[in-house]
């Protein structure tokens, strides 16, 4: 392709040339490094050298190939597009329980989606949630109304998110109650799930990536709940327990 190719050209590029494109991201490789590393011949690594090449992807320097400043900004686009069409994906057979007549269309509001969340978690009495992120801003919440007996809440977190979770001060306070327990898996959870024990309604929780809450479609149709129940169960069962550190 030309360095002229129109967007749908460039994107098309990219998406086949991923794992190339992927190799390149943290250094500059030779050309039989690439060759070894992809298990390709001589001439197919030669022209997906020279279709990046000429499309402005990645420079050659001697024997090694390195991606320029718009190859590894493309590959970074690439890679957010993916994730979040891999998530959209995931989430089809909750969005697929909603009836097409019970959706709306509302003006845009950003805090809107966590609004729905704070109120969802505010208004239950026992929770269970799945999430990537560690949500250190409701800890202190959770403490006070696990300490008043006022909630029975369950996390399943993502192990970066547990990890920052269980530093702050008062989630080890929280697990001595008894009434708030964490668990920590290591595979990747694309989405957070919120299940409101007691009752029928379940949330899907979109994430931007540094954690903030991008949109959340709540449901109480029952084949939304039994997937959502589903989804928890199958991450919970991967999961090992965080324990409270004893009092020094």
């Amino acid at each position: 392709m030309s360095g002229d190719g129109t967007v749908a050209d460039r994107f098309d590029l990219v998406a086949r040339r991923s794992d190339y494109l992927g190799l390149l991201a943290d250094r500059p490789r030779s050309e039989r490094e690439l060759r070894d590393a992809l298990g390709v011949s001589r001439s197919t690594e030669y022209k997906a050298r020279r279709e990046l090449r000429a499309a402005g992807l990645v420079r050659c320097e001697g024997d090694e190939v390195a991606l320029t400043q718009f190859g590894r900004l493309a590959r970074r686009q690439y890679d957010w597009f993916l994730g979040g069409f891999e998530r959209l994906v995931d989430a089809r057979p909750m969005l697929s329980a909603l009836p097409d007549d019970r959706v709306g269309v509302v003006r845009t509001d950003p805090e809107r989606p966590l609004a729905a969340f704070e109120d969802l978690a505010e208004a239950a009495d026992r929770l269970r949630c799945l999430t990537p992120v560690a949500l250190p801003r409701y800890l202190p919440r959770i403490r006070e109304r696990v300490d008043a007996d006022d909630l029975a809440l369950e996390l399943v977190l993502e192990s970066g998110a547990a990890e920052r979770l269980s530093r702050e001060a008062d989630f080890a306070p929280a697990l001595r109650t008894g009434r708030f327990s964490a668990l920590r898996t290591d595979r990747y959870v694309p989405f957070g799930l919120l299940l409101v024990d007691g009752g029928e309604t379940v949330a899907l929780i979109a994430y931007r990536d540094r954690g903030a809450v991008a949109g959340l479609v709540a449901s109480r149709d029952p084949s939304a709940r039994a997937w959502a129940e589903a989804t928890y169960e199958r991450y919970r069962e991967a999961s090992t327990a965080l324990e409270a550190p004893r009092p020094g």
